[in-house]
């Protein structure tokens, strides 16, 4: 299958005689931070300011130099991208740096340039349920909204619904925990289980 992109909601194989090459890879974004080195102290303080949006780069083509005006409109504009090596996730971007349409013209390809914002977010919003063994932990009733997501504890099945804007974390109050001596570890699965190992 041929790769392609969606801007703005419009799927580049609906403009003809535009071809998408190939796609940049599916990266983390770097996270930005400050280092301060204090005279008299040994070492630094780094301090985490966010993830850093980041470029995307990937290279067109075209069948035919006639279509070239309808290749830039295609690309004049900002908004929300989908690739189709990831579907079901958009972006959010603008177009800063300028594409060489005379290469396109010339040579039939050219490098697109995509600035994204550092997160990526489902198309549809997505809900996720947890279910606790009341034996061992139990959670108190429980409603918050951070970022996006609404958070639910109610008879002890957490729920997760939303699209999130930004990374979200939620603390949530707990009225017991029953463990015996031991080292434990904690899971929650997106199938909806959440199962304790000792």
């Amino acid at each position: 299958m041929f790769p392609y992109i969606i801007l703005n909601g419009v799927n580049s194989k609906n403009v003809p005689g535009l071809l998408i090459q190939n796609f940049p890879p599916i990266t983390k974004p770097e996270m930005r931070t400050n280092i301060e080195e204090i005279d008299g102290r040994d070492g630094d303080i780094i301090t985490d300011l966010g993830y850093a949006a980041y470029d995307k780069t990937f290279d067109i083509g075209i069948t035919d130099r006639s279509v070239v005006n309808q290749v830039i409109g295609f690309f004049n504009s900002h908004g929300t991208v989908t690739f189709s090596n990831e579907p079901g996730m958009v972006y959010d971007y603008k177009i800063i740096k300028q594409i060489d349409f005379n290469k396109l013209i010339r040579f039939k390809t050219a490098t697109v340039t995509m600035h994204v914002q550092p997160f990526k977010y489902f198309l549809t919003e997505k809900e996720l349920e947890f279910v606790g063994d009341k034996q061992l932990l139990n959670i108190p009733d429980y409603i918050q909204k951070k970022n996006g997501i609404n958070l639910t504890v109610a008879d002890n099945v957490f729920s997760l619904s939303g699209t999130s804007t930004e990374q979200a974390s939620f603390m949530v109050p707990m009225d017991y925990l029953l463990l015996e001596p031991g080292r434990y570890i904690l899971y929650a699965y997106s199938n909806g289980s959440l199962v304790m190992d000792r």
